[in-house]
């Protein structure tokens, strides 16, 4: 059945309420298709006026010439047929138009020139200003390099009066400080340019990203750093998203490059390189692989020429890395020859000398921090050598403290060490050759790899041609190990119990400790674990019997490995831990104090005892060593930080987590990274710092998304919806969340869906774009009824109702209000609570619902369980307001006598607070007139006369 014009009419307003990009041009292009089948001719003219828009401020802008013609056509045929707003809207689109033709070197100049003379003579007949239209004339003269006509233009431009057709108050502005900005006049672009940030009226979708962006290099080459990193920051947070303001991201790409930022401006390259090979026009993609090249080649005589970069695969091209060197060569080559194509349309070489002038450009200032993070991250001291002289030592002396160094956990040490001995010849001190190879395999930078292996059968060699068998039986335990890691545990279990056997019967205690413990190694690398727990029962007793604390701790250590974090060992774990790191303090080996306090930290956690969680960290972290390695540093740090979110002190968070980013950064720990920067953006954006927070979330993601964690990449995305929802970015916040969804409905995450569904629908309702918030609550309420969630089923239901009232769909608003009624009579009453709270907020949207119904009774019945609501769930900042609303309802239903209680109360509560306040004396004022009490009411507003001056 095909769509009535009706149906299509409601399409094509919910399409014309998306955000500008390629859904809703594909909504309004669906529109048109149905509309020219049905032969619905006005519908279809409706339709093309807003694809000129949509094309225009989206991405497909060389679709925008052909709806203009055929509307512009229509128009001139028959101008009385149409409203005056149509007239309007053409006039404002040839703004559009005439700006686009100069970006297709495919438009003929002549075909610029015809349209900007019909563009003035259509205004001078409407008896419009001119301002506009000598606007684009000056751009359509900057464009071919005509600068003395294009500084005529503007100071005509810069004289006319505006009027309702000239760019708005944040586009003109904008367009000026370019002009000013490339003629480098910095201080007047600015003054132009600054108030604009300052208008609370502004709600042009362009802005402010534009004018921020405008604003750059003025700021830097003027000294102003704070400001032009804070434009800078500003202005992507909201472009990021925005394919269509590919041209807009080229001035950040030059931004970066030329003020020492070319780390950052190589992250803003990767992430939109993409978008490059579907740039909105020729002339915004020059820009684009202009400044790219730029960036290149400052990165490149920084000698990082070398470095890959990842190009997205397009069409018939693969994914790519090229080289720094050879992707500045493909963008500068794209640049000139763009160039080119319009110089040839142009008769003229100014684009070419343009861009080759951008590819060359120096540096405009430096020291302008742009990231929330360090980017080049302070190593710590780290002492690997041994501080005394070893030049005399001898051979057995650097091997005995080699062994010594790495039992102690200080491997970098013990290679340091060990690369100090003469080379032995096995024939020479075959023991000492062979305790050389076990040192060797263990230190190897792959412990189970070949050259191991072969270090250690090597060493067994040397030990069974000197008869010494213990050394022989521990390293064929050490090779039993490798053996079941690899997946040849026939060969390598029974060397395994071949060495407790051995020192069982040799009696030494610590070797019998050892043995047993790689005999577990071994049996759980296998997948045989029947014997684990009566092996370690054995170890334990052994080692407490033989006293040595490195052997006692080892024995802890394994258990800890060995627990399965059921709730009910975890107290038992914890006093294992607790003397696990006292024998290691004992033995003197603070990397494993270190590291056995961060597992007594997640299992104080586990119990609950986040304060003593805490201090274990504290302990841990103390006792870590210089000589630490970074990743591990970096690890505990967002494990101490982990539990600070978790005790809701993010503010104590931070200063951990940045310098955990940055630890975790030079260890080169990509992932760990990851989860540091996700980590710091939460703490960013509980404490109030949204900018900060999308950086991260931002970086976080990228990261993510290259380590191919989906999961991790959606959680940073919906993190960057939020922050950018504080920051008042509705569009790019609709867009992550919307991205959210897709992916979260696809894995089939209801819990993750079912709050981003409620996210999106509460952002919607305050855009007041109230039918798409009211789907949103309508597929969050059906989420949450399969997932039998009572609670978020009931309050989606009640919040759709009303997000349909505000649409105007009453009718549609008063059922789904009577399946809100059902929900939430149906909640448990295990919360009492909780439901009468749900009651009080169902009572209060029925009020109002009910009321725009004209049922004034029954929304009287459900603003009195409002209040009673409210009153019985605690929430009594909410009563006031309640109260006001059933006092208007009685007042409205001719009960005086009823209202004026309940309008007493609220006025008496909201006295402090101004438009809520000034509501309820003005209600109750009128409820005293009807009462016949006129001097109480004029009393009353004397009052509210006084206070207000």
């Amino acid at each position: 059945m095909s769509p009535t014009e009706s149906d299509l009419r409601e399409l094509l307003q919910q399409a014309s309420s998306l955000p500008y990009g390629e859904t809703r041009d594909a909504h309004l292009e669906n529109v048109l298709r149905h509309a020219e089948a049905g032969e619905f001719t006005r519908l279809a003219f409706d339709t093309r006026m807003k694809l000129i828009g949509s094309y225009a401020m989206g991405p497909a802008r060389v679709r925008m010439f052909v709806p203009f013609a055929r509307c512009l056509a229509d128009y001139d045929a028959n101008p009385a047929e149409y409203e005056p707003w149509v007239s309007h809207s053409l006039l404002w689109s040839f703004k559009h138009v005439v700006s686009a033709m100069t970006k297709f070197p495919e438009v003929p100049l002549a075909r610029v020139e015809t349209a900007l003379d019909d563009m003035e003579r259509r205004f001078r007949a409407g008896g419009h200003s001119l301002h506009a239209v000598y606007t684009y004339r000056h751009h359509a003269a900057e464009h071919v390099g005509d600068l003395p006509a294009a500084d005529q233009w503007y100071d005509r431009w810069a004289q006319a009066p505006r009027d309702v057709l000239s760019d708005c108050i944040g586009c003109e502005p904008t367009d000026k400080a370019v002009y000013l900005s490339s003629r480098n006049r910095d201080e007047e672009a600015i003054a132009v340019a600054e108030p604009v940030l300052h208008d609370e009226h502004l709600t042009c979708s362009e802005q402010p990203q534009h004018i921020l962006t405008a604003l750059l290099l003025p700021y830097a080459r003027t000294g102003r750093l704070a400001e032009a990193r804070d434009a800078h920051r500003r202005a992507y947070r909201l472009l990021r998203t925005k394919p269509q303001d590919i041209e807009m991201l080229a001035h950040h790409l030059e931004f970066c490059a030329r003020t020492g930022n070319e780390v950052a401006g190589l992250t803003l390259l990767e992430r939109h390189l993409g978008w490059l090979d579907r740039a909105s026009s020729p002339y915004a993609g020059m820009e684009f692989a202009a400044s790219g090249a730029l960036l290149l080649r400052r990165i490149e005589q920084a000698g990082h020429g070398t470095q890959r970069v990842r190009r997205p695969a397009d069409g018939d091209r693969p994914a790519t890395e090229p080289t720094v060197v050879e992707l500045r060569e493909t963008l500068a080559r794209q640049a000139l020859d763009t160039a080119a194509r319009f110089d040839v349309r142009n008769a003229t070489g100014y684009q070419t000398e343009r861009v080759q002038a951008l590819l060359d450009a120096e540096s405009v200032a430096e020291g302008i921090p742009l990231s929330a993070i360090p980017r080049q991250p302070t190593p710590r001291t780290t002492a690997p050598a041994p501080t005394e002289d070893l030049t005399e030592k001898s051979a057995e002396e650097l091997v005995e403290r080699a062994e010594r160094e790495l039992l102690r956990q200080h491997p970098a040490v013990a290679k340091e060490v060990l690369r100090r001995h003469e080379p032995l010849k096995p024939d020479e001190d075959p023991v000492l050759a062979g305790r050389i190879m076990v040192l060797r395999a263990r230190l190897a930078t792959d412990p189970r790899g070949s050259a191991a292996e072969g270090d250690l059968r090597a060493a067994v060699a040397l030990f069974e041609a000197a008869g010494d068998e213990d050394r022989r039986q521990n390293t064929l335990s050490r090779l039993g190990v490798v053996l079941c890691r690899t997946d040849r545990g026939a060969e390598g279990i029974p060397l395994l119990r071949a060495g407790v056997t051995h020192f069982d019967a040799a009696g030494d205690g610590a070797q019998r400790v050892w043995t047993r413990l790689r005999l577990i190694d071994g049996l759980v690398a296998t997948g045989e674990p029947a014997e684990v727990e009566q092996l370690l029962a054995e170890a334990d007793s052994i080692a407490r019997e033989c006293g040595d604390p490195l052997a006692i701790g080892a024995v802890g250590l394994e258990r800890l490995d060995h627990y399965d974090g059921a709730a009910g060992q975890a107290e038992t774990m914890i006093v294992v831990a607790e003397a696990t790191a006292a024998a290691f303090r004992e033995a003197d080996v603070p990397i494993m104090v270190a590291g056995t306090g961060a597992r007594l930290a997640r299992l104080r956690q586990a119990v609950g005892d986040l304060d003593g969680a805490l201090a274990e960290y504290r302990t841990a972290l103390d006792a870590l060593p210089a000589d630490a390695s970074p990743a591990l540093r970096a690890s505990m740090l967002h494990g101490q930080a982990e539990l600070l979110m978790q005790a809701n002190r993010p503010a104590e968070a931070i200063s951990g987590l940045f310098d955990a980013v940055g630890l975790a950064t030079l260890a080169d720990e990509a992932e760990l990274s990851a989860h540091c920067r996700h980590l710091l953006a939460v703490a960013y954006h509980a404490t109030g710092q949204p900018w900060d927070s999308a950086e991260l979330a931002e970086e976080a993601l990228d990261a993510f998304e290259a380590l191919g964690e989906a999961q991790a990449a959606d959680r940073c995305r919906y993190l960057l919806a939020r922050a950018h929802a504080d920051l008042g970015e509705a569009e790019p916040a609709l867009a992550r969340y919307d991205e959210v969804i897709a992916h979260a409905t696809q894995r089939g995450e209801t819990d993750l869906l079912a709050q981003v569904l409620v996210d999106t629908a509460e952002l919607l309702d305050r855009l007041d774009q109230d039918a798409m918030a009211a789907q949103r609550y309508r597929e969050a309420g059906d989420l949450a009824q399969r997932s039998a969630d009572p609670f978020h089923a009931a309050y989606c239901r009640y919040q759709e109702a009303l997000s349909l009232m505000w649409s105007g769909n009453v009718p549609r608003a008063v059922e789904v209000l009577a399946e809100a009624e059902q929900a939430v009579a149906d909640l448990p009453d295990e919360q009492p609570g909780v439901k009468a709270y749900h009651q009080a907020q169902l009572g209060a949207n029925g009020a109002r619902i009910l009321h725009a119904a004209d049922r004034l009774d029954d929304a009287v019945t459900h603003a009195r369980g409002a209040v009673d609501g409210f009153r019985a769930s605690g929430a009594t900042h909410r009563i006031p307001g309640a109260e006001l609303t059933l006092g208007n309802l009685l007042l409205q239903a001719g009960r005086a006598e009823e209202a004026e209680p309940w309008l007493r109360s609220a006025h008496d509560a909201l006295s402090g607070e101004a438009r809520a306040g000034e509501a309820a004396r003005t209600a109750l004022a009128t409820a005293l007139d009807q009462l016949g009490r006129s001097a109480e009411a004029a009393e009353l507003r004397a009052e509210g006369d006084r206070a207000a001056e």
